[in-house]
């Protein structure tokens, strides 16, 4: 009988550590063009815009509810913040982060601009005490050459998303 050594009965195989390092190295290449690209799409911004406006809307309104205060939702061409009606910043309930955006601090909005706001007074939407919206309006949104008209309804503070033509 013929033994076989211990070297001899076990064959190497699989992923060397370095095929695995140039591997994830491509990746991350990778990654690093797409993901600015990707946020760089009007589309995409917008789209993010809206749905982090909604957010924070709604937010406000169960604050006011809850809290039976009226509040103010103030824009400006760089963003918005919840105030009360002295101008106190306002955080969402179980927060302690004010509803606050400025689309330059916050790095995947920058660039992002409000043209046009048409709220009511001050350039705010302005919630009662049962966190329903007082006064509709609209909002102009610009990133690149992309456009959205964002209409908030009286009432329930319900957003319509249009996409005007360029101006």
């Amino acid at each position: 009988m013929r033994s076989r050594s211990p070297s001899l009965r076990f064959s190497r195989r699989g992923v060397s550590l370095l095929t695995i390092l140039i591997s994830l190295a491509l990746v991350a290449a990778m990654a690093m063009v797409a993901i600015p690209a990707y946020f760089r799409s009007p589309d995409v911004t917008l789209e993010a815009l809206v749905r982090l406006l909604d957010r924070d809307v709604r937010a406000l309104q169960n604050r006011a509810a809850f809290a039976h205060a009226p509040a103010l939702l103030r824009f400006s061409s760089d963003g918005w913040q919840a105030v009360d009606l002295e101008g106190r910043p306002l955080c969402a309930l179980g927060d302690q982060h004010t509803i606050a955006r400025s689309f330059e601090r916050d790095g995947v909005f920058e660039g992002l601009t409000f043209e046009r706001v048409e709220l009511g007074p001050d350039a705010a939407l302005t919630l009662d005490e049962r966190g329903l919206v007082k006064d509709g309006g609209k909002l102009f949104a610009r990133f690149g050459d992309g456009w959205r008209q964002i209409e908030i309804e009286v009432g329930a503070g319900h957003l319509v998303v249009t996409q005007p033509a360029p101006r």
